[in-house]
């Protein structure tokens, strides 16, 4: 499931590349997921690397790769695409397992986004070590005995010919131990990588596809916030869930509309966005929105907070992403996050899985 979970994260925000982009691509094995990905798009891109393997992929799967060296390069980047090994609540990252954390952060660095994609398994309540580190060779016996706790890594030399270690300590406070790291002589790099880097984080999680972006971002953009932990209930106020459905838009429709009939769920309205387009002469990919619900279960939700008919009655939006189906709608978590609703009224809003499972089943 964790291979399925990188691959569909890294499709999803292969999206994200459009013609014209000076894109970085990162390292590892979910990044071995975006290259087909977004090779299959066949977009006019220009990408460069953080490491020799990615650059080799990605140029046998016809890419435009350029240097990232010299004064030459490109000087900033549209995006840049990476996974990671932990994400916390906050948006900090590790990077680094692979020993090209250096060219990494510097790709990162001179992004205009940084999306970072994982599997649900990388989403930890704590930074916790092993911290990856590049260190200079000069003077590398007294680097490690200033940097203890530290250990070699049995590992090939970075890209750029540093030793690759690993600082053991804890990590109270990344922020702290990232400061302490970078000011320490003889470290070229670390792979602490702090929130404000972060523009988005693509989740894979079973199925689905979850979006957030780290607390600072999310307050400057209005995006959504990270999760707490990987078993958190209450999300981001704005956290959308993405199924996909093994049909067209259309069936999709049909069959969510028979589902919660079956439930005995009221259907108020099915909204065809992409016909209404049509009739002022503008084309939209087929984008419908279901409305349902029940008024048992939605009014005690908002005799306890009103601002939360706003989202009432409950909504799904089926949409073509290419040729994919996609289901979508703000989780019940998320709702009661964002109306400060008890955990039994926010259950009164879970029909929405149970409704979407069953129209997105084989």
């Amino acid at each position: 499931m964790t291979e399925r979970e990188k691959q569909l994260a890294a499709q999803a925000a292969a999206e994200a590349v459009t013609s014209g982009m000076v894109v970085g691509l990162g390292s590892g094995s979910t990044v071995a997921y975006l290259l087909p990905a977004l090779a299959a798009r066949r977009l006019e891109v220009t990408c460069v690397s953080t490491s020799p393997a990615t650059a080799d992929a990605a140029t046998r799967l016809g890419l435009t790769v350029v240097p990232f060296t010299g004064a030459g390069a490109p000087e900033r980047l549209d995006v840049a695409i990476d996974g990671a090994d932990q994400v916390d609540p906050a948006g900090w990252l590790v990077k680094g397992g692979g020993g090209a954390h250096t060219r990494e952060k510097i790709v990162a660095a001179a992004a205009d986004r940084f999306i970072v994609i994982v599997s649900s398994n990388k989403l930890v309540a704590r930074i916790a070590p092993p911290i990856p580190l590049e260190l200079s060779p000069f003077g590398l016996a007294a680097t490690l005995r200033r940097l203890q706790p530290v250990a070699l890594r049995d590992a090939p030399e970075s890209p750029d010919h540093g030793v690759i270690a690993d600082y053991l300590g804890l990590v109270p406070d990344p922020g702290s131990v990232a400061t302490r790291l970078s000011a320490a002589a003889g470290v070229v790099e670390h792979g602490l990588f702090e929130p404000g880097m972060v523009s988005e984080v693509v989740l894979g999680r079973g199925e689905n596809v979850e979006r957030f972006a780290p607390p600072s971002t999310a307050l400057a953009t209005e995006g959504t916030a990270m999760p707490d932990s990987p078993s958190t209930a209450a999300r981001s106020a704005d956290e959308i869930v993405t199924k996909l459905s093994p049909r067209s838009v259309a069936d999709t429709v049909a069959r969510l509309e028979a589902v919660v009939a079956e439930k005995g769920v009221k259907l108020f309205a099915e909204i065809d966005h992409s016909g209404e387009a049509r009739t002022v002469g503008l084309e939209l990919p087929e984008t419908k929105v279901v409305i349902f619900g029940s008024p048992q279960a939605g009014t005690p939700v908002m005799q306890a907070a009103p601002l939360a008919a706003l989202d009432l009655p409950l909504k799904v939006l089926v949409w073509a992403d290419g040729e994919q189906t996609k289901v979508s709608y703000t989780s019940p978590a998320a709702l009661g996050a964002r109306y400060g609703l008890s955990d039994e009224l926010a259950a009164r809003l879970a029909a929405v899985d149970a409704v979407t499972d069953a129209a997105v089943a084989a």
